[in-house]
């Protein structure tokens, strides 16, 4: 959260963030009432309208505070960090969020609102992984394709990866996923 942001209302956004991922273990993202979530966060519907048009902007909210948290966590051990580096890092940091919060992540994914809440999370990570290929792309690393859509086929990957591990059955161990993700990364 920005460390600029009054107390209170960082209290606020927090509050909302753990009671939306609380009400979530419980439920679908469709069954979630914006006065459900007040109550649970202990603050008025005026002040959740006050923040935040609809729970969907209360979800993209947290995407980015999550990728944000994700951006300033990654300090590179030099300055000339490879982007492979980077995006493996990045996406063990994230595969190990989704494991903490497998039962949120699965009441998204089997919501009816899944194909909206997956283009808002879809939307979220390619404008991050957009900005490091532009800036990798100024330190003149080149890339086999156009930024763009080299960014909307990692993102694309990610996304329906992830969706796959958390829904699975028998989901594989973290470590071999991420395992496979670098074997592949390479081998491209």
């Amino acid at each position: 959260m920005d460390k600029q942001l009054d107390f209170r209302v960082q209290r606020t956004y927090k509050s909302l963030t753990d009671s939306l991922f609380e009400l979530l273990k419980q439920k679908n993202f469709d069954d979630i009432k914006v006065g459900e979530l007040c109550e649970k966060a202990m603050i008025r519907r005026a002040t959740f309208y006050k923040h935040f048009g609809s729970k969907y902007e209360l979800f993209t909210f947290i995407i980015r505070n999550k990728q944000t948290e994700f951006e300033e966590s990654y300090v590179p051990e030099n300055e000339n960090v490879s982007p492979g580096s980077f995006y493996i890092n990045t996406f063990d940091k994230t595969l190990a969020f989704f494991e903490d919060n497998v039962e949120v992540l699965k009441a998204v994914f089997k919501s009816s609102s899944c194909d909206v809440l997956l283009q808002m999370l879809s939307d979220e990570i390619q404008n991050g992984i957009l900005r490091h290929l532009r800036q990798d792309e100024k330190n003149g690393i080149s890339f086999p394709c156009d930024c763009e859509l080299l960014c909307v086929m990692i993102t694309g990957a990610f996304i329906y990866t992830v969706k796959w591990w958390v829904l699975s059955e028998n989901p594989m161990p973290r470590q071999q996923l991420l395992d496979i993700f670098v074997s592949a990364a390479i081998n491209f």
